[in-house]
């Protein structure tokens, strides 16, 4: 039995759903049932659970070999995985299987890279087998601007000319989806990225190509991107986090390609261009974050 945590994520999500497609064991662990009705109906079985609550993981890992762990970032989050770890590991769960972040460091100055690298450091530390999943800027990111994009041919950022290689939720499932299925994986450390990496004036261009009208990358300073993403209504974590991670780009430091998702996940990553006409709907109809 595979157990997924954080399986009404994007990444846990299409993990699962292709864990379904395969007609392997599936169990998901939710709080709210109702959020995983498609999964159920995929064959999944759904297990009523919560990370703050930890007299409701035994149940949920009871008879589980392999836990995919890949909950929301948050203040809480390494209270709550840190807890699903140990859970994990008295239940006897024989490989876990991390979704971290690219530039994961504990004692990081960015707080989403800080949480993900204490975390990692718990989990190399448990008895269980590991695989730890560092995925690079997600490409769905890009569709929080997909009201800018729509009604301006815009995306906002203060990355300057930093180049990034933005990654397809899809792809970095192909890889979780490996590493739980397979052997092989246990004790490595995969750094998951797109086929390219970009300025954000090339992904705006890139996106433009994909949606059939052009996109034009405007560089903010950090003052004006954070009070964008506060006008938004993100929470003030999450503002600094994003803060933080477009300095850490503007210097020059996301720019990296792996080959993780072909060798790993044995599929072709999805370039930006490419993603961005697949959801060319989304792009055109959905809210977005930075109007």
């Amino acid at each position: 039995m595979i157990l997924l945590i954080g399986a009404t994520g994007k990444v846990g999500g299409a993990a699962a759903r292709e864990l379904l497609r395969r007609g392997l064991p599936t169990r998901v662990l939710t709080r709210e049932p109702a959020g995983a009705v498609d999964l159920a109906a995929a064959g999944a079985e759904v297990v009523v659970g919560d990370l703050q609550r930890p007299e409701t993981l035994p149940p949920a890992l009871d008879g589980v070999e392999r836990l995919l762990l890949s909950t929301a970032p948050g203040p809480s989050l390494v209270a709550e995985q840190a807890v699903a770890i140990e859970a994990a590991r008295t239940a006897g769960v024989s490989h876990v299987v991390r979704v971290s972040a690219l530039g994961a460091q504990a004692g990081s100055d960015v707080n989403l890279a800080d949480w993900h690298g204490r975390l990692d450091d718990i989990l190399r530390a448990s008895a269980a087998a590991w695989t730890i999943l560092q995925p690079h800027w997600f490409a769905q990111n890009y569709l929080m601007q997909a009201a800018s994009i729509a009604r301006e041919g815009v995306i906002y950022g203060a990355m300057g000319e930093g180049c990034i290689a933005p990654v397809d939720v899809a792809d970095i499932a192909a890889v979780a989806v490996a590493a739980l299925t397979e052997t092989g994986h246990e004790g490595q450390r995969y750094m998951i990225t797109g086929p390219e990496s970009l300025s954000q004036a090339e992904v705006a261009a890139a996106i433009g190509r994909g949606i059939g009208h052009d996109v034009r990358y405007v560089d903010l300073s950090a003052d004006a991107l954070a009070r964008g993403l506060r006008d938004a209504g993100l929470p003030g974590w999450l503002v600094e986090g994003m803060l933080g991670l477009h300095a850490v780009y503007a210097a020059g430091h996301g720019d990296l390609v792996t080959d993780a998702v072909e060798r790993v996940g044995r599929v072709r990553p999805t370039a930006i261009e490419s993603f961005a006409a697949a959801h060319a709907p989304a792009f055109a109809l959905a809210p977005g974050v930075l109007a």
